[in-house]
């Protein structure tokens, strides 16, 4: 399992409906982004902006910001020490994504980045492109359990479907890569079902960063860590589950759209930095709830005053 974070700062979903607002959430992100890898925290990619309107695509984002925070991938090798947490995180629901869709997107992204990249996955329904098979079943409202875990067990099977060790690329014979090498996914569930491999090969120690927010992660799901207010019924779980804390610095307005299991801090750094210190012991979700444009700098100043035990030991470790 790949060593879950301590803390994850969640980039505030900033609304993007034309190119002048797009390049403005992206600059914002960018300068998070900076904050938050030189502390080695991860920065989480929201799929839409507050309040639900149109935003940016986090895989499109993580591909814009690896391209400031990562050395391109030219030695054919994931670069990221095993077990380290990733740069930067992306979250999808599977209402929007088809596993095998997400899968190589994932994969895309981790190729290019040196295996920087996790996924957050909300399992909330069925895609359009498995809702319009003709085997797929006609609700899901019961079975949120049996979607997460077939949906994690597809996404696992192909991110190892297809070893960088298969490469051949043999000119002279033609030869891509060696297709007995290849493990193709082969899996047959009561939702999902795909046969074949990913065409985005991975070393094979490479694992990817997965998080779920849904209550169905218990044991038999294979996921590194549950984020939101469903974690809070997962004492059980082998998976660590994260805390939810929301900031709202000074002026900042009123908490909307924080649940009864989010710890909500307003105030100064000094208060935020206090909370963040107490839960510093298990694993913790920040949200800020400040312009999208702001966050860098409330971020060096959080940071500033926290230890640094907040971070993961194992990524100091190779970090050093």
């Amino acid at each position: 399992m790949t060593t879950a974070p301590r803390l994850i700062v969640e980039f505030p979903g900033a609304p993007a409906p034309d190119a002048e607002a797009a390049r403005t959430v992206v600059a914002a992100a960018r300068a998070a982004a900076a904050v938050a890898t030189a502390r080695s925290v991860p920065l989480l990619l929201p799929e839409t902006a507050d309040g639900g309107g149109p935003g940016l695509d986090p895989s499109v984002l993580a591909g814009i910001l690896a391209a400031d925070l990562i050395a391109p991938h030219t030695s054919g090798t994931v670069r990221r020490p095993a077990g380290a947490p990733p740069r930067l995180i992306v979250a999808a629901s599977s209402s929007r994504n088809a596993p095998y869709n997400l899968a190589r997107r994932i994969q895309s992204l981790n190729r290019i980045t040196c295996g920087q990249v996790g996924l957050f996955l909300r399992a909330d329904g069925l895609d359009p492109v498995t809702s319009a098979a003709p085997s797929s079943p006609p609700t899901i409202a019961d079975s949120h359990a049996r979607l997460l875990a077939e949906y994690v067990e597809v996404l696992r099977r192909l991110w190892v479907s297809f070893p960088e060790e298969a490469l051949v690329g043999d000119r002279d014979t033609g030869r891509f890569a060696d297709p007995r090498s290849l493990v193709p996914a082969s899996f047959a569930g009561e939702v999902y079902s795909v046969a074949g491999a990913l065409n985005v090969p991975l070393p094979s120690a490479h694992r990817t960063l997965l998080l779920t927010d849904a209550v169905a992660a218990g044991p038999a799901v294979s996921v590194d860590g549950v984020i939101g207010p469903d974690s809070g019924g997962q004492e059980d779980a082998a998976a660590p589950n994260y805390l939810t804390v929301t900031w709202i610095p000074a002026g900042g307005g009123a908490p909307a759209g924080t649940s009864p299991e989010e710890v909500v801090v307003t105030g100064t750094v000094d208060a935020a930095a206090r909370v963040l210190r107490e839960a510093s012991a298990g694993h913790v979700l920040l949200r800020v709830r400040a312009a999208a444009s702001q966050l860098a700098t409330l971020l060096e100043a959080l940071f500033e005053a926290l230890p640094a035990q907040h971070e993961s030991r194992d990524f100091q470790a190779h970090v050093k």
